[in-house]
This record gives C-alpha cells, structure tokens and sequence, in this order.
C-alpha cells in the first residue's frame, strides 16, 4: 500500500473557468497580435484565414471557430488517455545561467566552459537527468554561446543534455555536432529532445523575427513541427489579477493554437506558464506564494480547457542567490503544494536566482529532497514479516531492544530514510563538530567535482570532430 494523496489543490470552480474561458475567447476575437515573421510564416498564417497586414494579425471568427473545435476534439482526446500521477518522481537538472555559484569560494561568477564541464561529471556520478545545461559558456562570444554549451556538455556527458538554441545560424551547427557523435540517423532522433528552439510569445500578444526564424531552421533541419511557450508575468505583462492573468494567458494559447494550424496542421494545447511580478524590486519571480497561487490556476485552465489529467507544476525554483535558508524555503513550499496533488516531476534542481544561476551545492541539496519525496511513495508492506507479531513478544520481556533484533537489521534500510546531508545528532554531539546542511553539501560538491570521471561514450575521433565544429562556429557565427 502507498501513502495516499487527495485531489491536486484547485483555485476555480466551473463556473469561475467558464468565466475565463469566454473572456479569453472574447479577447481571442477581438486583438490585435504584432507578429514580426519571416514571408513563409506570415503566409501561413494568412491562409489560414487571418488578417494580416504587416505585423499586424487579427483572428476572424472562422478562424477562432476552428480553433475552438479543435480545441474541444484535443480535449476530448486528452481526457480520454489521462492516467493518474506515477509512482515515483522523476527529477532533472536545469537552468540557463550566466553565473557560476563555486563551492570552492563560495562565490559567484561568471560562468565558464570549465564549469559546463564539471557540472555535467557531476550530474552523470548522481545519475541525474538533465532538462538544461543550468550554466552556459561566458568565455566565449555570445553568437556562439549556445553552440558552445551544447558541445562542452554533450564532451563531458554520457549523453547529449537539452540546450536552447538562440539563432537561426546557430541551428545548423546544433545538428552537425549531434551527427559527428552520433551519425545522422541518430542526430535526427535526438533533435526533439536535446535541441530546444521554441516561438516565444512576448505577452502581450508579440512575437519577434528572430525566435520565429530559428524555429523554422529547426523544423527544416530536424523534420519536427514548430513548438511554443509563453511565460506571461502577471502584475508586468499581463493583468495583476490571478483571473485577468489566466484570461489573457489563455488567449494567447489559443493565438500558438492558431499559429500551429496555420504552419504545421495541429494545435498544441496549453502554451503558458504564468510567473509572478515582485512590486519591491521590479523583477519576475518563479517561487513564493503569489507564484505558486498563479501556477495552480494555470492547472485549473488548462485541465478545464484542454483536457487530460495536468499535475501542478512541481517547481522547486528559488529567488536566492546562493544555497540557505531562503533557498531551501522556497523550494520547499513550491514543490509540497504540487507533490500532494499528483506533481511527480520536477525540473529546476541546481538552479539559483530563478535559473540566472547555476550551483553545484544547491543541487545536492535539491537532490537530497527528491529522495526525501521519492521515499513518500515507497510501497508499505503488510505481511507476516512486516506484521512482526513474534518480534514483538519476543521483545517484550527484554524492554525496548529492537536494535538488538535481526528483523530490525533485515528491514532496516527498507523502512527507514537514508538521508546524505541531514544532522540528526544530539546537540551535544553536534557541538564537538558543528556543521550545517549547506556546508556538507558544499564539500561533497567539491569532492565530486574533483572526483566524478568524464562518462562520455565518444571516441577520440568523434570528440575532436565535435571539438572542430565548435571551433568553426567560433570562427564564422561570432565573426557575423
């Protein structure tokens, strides 16, 4: 038997999603998008039956018909092959950012090709999965620092590791280093999970030519259909309210749902995931209440509106600037609320600063709270063994020995937690060597840095070739 979790905490009822859902069409049929597309995207779009003129794109109300049918068959589909939450969780590396946390110094700064190498050691000796490279490549130019990422992570992993793609230019050269360590067949099989180029939506409504032009290359390159996302800021580039923000999020997964008819014949569901404004500092946020609060109602729209069975979104994500309290607060928070409703995923561990920072004690420390909820959906036996009425009375007589039992040293790992980074002692053992949670991290960090062995498969061959197309990017991308 396993620990039973409730329904997910919901924010809206029907009616309250049937208000959003008709504003949203509403606002659907009467906005105006600036669309800044290349001429093969643009007509696309006009042949499916909207108006554009320029940058300026409005959808008629045969267009935002059709999208709503297809809208209500994807939904109809999606709670058809719903399933409920697995039986453990799944939990990956991600990040995108410039700086580097050092569990040497304690420090931060910028980030380097050294520090992309290390940490991808470091996630393969914690068989952690990863869902982005957490840092990128800052000592070279910036045209080629997604190329770079991609290629020193890929040098010292066993696997090729998710990167985003940030020009048109830069797309070609994700594909030839995948076919020099993998060969073309290969190259294009991994093209949907280790290459992210993304139609960004800028909220309110904005798409920009470069995003749109690079996704495209991808399409042409890697045989995959165009995908989008939008991370609307509620308070900064949408409504400050939890329901105007989820309007106009909405609206704006039915304009990507436009957008994806248009050019590839589908539509794609949900695209938004909503972040927070902070009024004190001007600045978005992943973490905190407000964040969380804006998430959850996210789930409520697009479960009422596309289907299926959503968890919330299990973002152990954080504001703080290195490892700590704060840290550990607000990771906390943000991944309880969605783990007791079915959230089983998680995909912001080693990340600081809302992904701007990358730490390789934060990630322990993450990792170590994975496994903490990973042991919350053990199976708990009841069986003549587990049961232990002869255990008992044979205990009995001799007071509180279980220690003593050989049941207790057959069981003993099974039923209890064997955390890594904890302090259980009694303070008075703890005053003889005094050490935090944070500074056992940061030590075992350094010891894996300095220990972990590089596990990429490559042959020497394959390595130098993958080593010359990032060197030729250097040469011809940063050059441009």
């Amino acid at each position: 038997m396993r620990l039973h979790f409730g329904d997910r905490p919901r924010v809206f009822d029907d009616v309250e999603l049937r208000k959003i859902f008709d504003a949203a069409v509403r606002v659907f049929r009467e906005v105006t998008a600036t669309i800044d597309g290349p001429a093969e995207f643009m007509a696309a779009v006009s042949d499916l039956g909207c108006d554009v003129s320029g940058a300026k794109v409005r959808f008629p109300s045969e267009v935002v018909d059709e999208v709503l049918d297809r809208v209500r068959a994807l939904k109809a589909e999606n709670d058809e092959q719903a399933e409920p939450p697995p039986a453990k969780m799944s939990y990956s590396a991600s990040g995108q950012g410039l700086i580097w946390h050092d569990p040497h110094t304690n420090e931060l700064r910028a980030a380097t090709r050294e520090d992309q190498a290390a940490f991808s050691r470091l996630c393969d000796s914690l068989e952690l999965s990863r869902g982005h490279p957490t840092v990128i490549c800052t000592d070279v130019p910036p045209k080629v620092r997604d190329v770079w990422t991609f290629g020193t992570a890929l040098l010292n992993s066993r696997r090729p590791c998710l990167v985003s793609v940030y020009s048109r230019e830069a797309v070609a050269y994700f594909y030839r280093i995948l076919e020099a360590a993998l060969g073309r067949e290969h190259a294009l099989e991994q093209g949907a999970h280790c290459v992210a180029a993304k139609v960004w939506i800028n909220s309110p409504f904005m798409i920009s030519m470069d995003c749109i032009e690079y996704a495209l290359e991808y399409r042409r390159i890697f045989g995959l259909p165009v995908t989008f996302m939008s991370m609307p800021v509620m308070g900064a580039s949408t409504p400050a309210t939890v329901a105007g923000c989820m309007v106009q999020s909405l609206a704006e997964s039915f304009m990507a749902n436009a957008l994806s008819l248009a050019v590839d014949g589908r539509v794609v569901g949900n695209v938004a995931n909503p972040l927070a404004f902070d009024m004190r500092y001007a600045v978005h946020v992943e973490s905190g209440p407000d964040a969380f609060l804006v998430r959850l109602a996210n789930v409520d729209v697009a479960e009422y509106v596309f289907g299926g069975n959503p968890a919330p979104p299990c973002v152990p994500s954080t504001m703080a600037k290195k490892p700590g309290a704060q840290s550990m607060f607000e990771k906390s928070m943000g991944v309880f609320w969605a783990f007791m409703g079915g959230g089983r995923s998680c995909g912001c561990l080693g990340r600081l600063a809302a992904g701007d920072i990358g730490s390789p004690v934060q990630l322990l420390l993450d990792v170590e709270m994975m496994r903490a909820l990973d042991f919350l959906l053990r199976d708990v036996v009841v069986d003549a063994d587990h049961l232990a009425e002869d255990v008992i009375l044979r205990t009995v007589p001799a007071g509180a020995r279980y220690v003593e039992e050989e049941h207790t040293l057959q069981f003993y790992e099974e039923e209890f937690w064997l955390h890594h980074l904890l302090d259980r002692r009694l303070p008075n053992a703890w005053r003889q060597s005094p050490d935090s949670m944070v500074e056992k991290a940061r030590r075992e960090a350094v010891r894996l840095i300095e220990e972990a062995p590089n596990q990429c498969p490559l042959s020497e061959a394959q390595r130098q070739a993958v080593e010359d197309i990032m060197d030729e990017a250097i040469h011809e991308l940063a050059a441009t």
